[in-house]
């Protein structure tokens, strides 16, 4: 999405969040937060990348030059 779209997009949705009571808001971000649980204790138990850096620096200028 183009830099210059993203306020538009975000706008009523953060003003939806923000019309909620404090109380579900933080609910909501709970029930992420323990969903997202296991793939976070995943990526700390794992610390090493998933790709090697120069594979990374290779993948990253062919997509920049296609």
């Amino acid at each position: 999405m183009p830099d210059d779209e993203l306020g538009d997009y975000t706008a009523p949705i953060l003003t939806r969040i923000a019309d909620q009571p404090p109380a579900a808001v933080r609910a909501a971000k709970h029930a992420v937060s323990a969903a997202l649980a296991p793939a976070r204790e995943a990526t700390r138990r794992n610390l090493r990348p998933a790709v090697a850096p120069d594979e990374f620096r290779a993948g990253l200028a062919s997509f920049l030059d296609s």
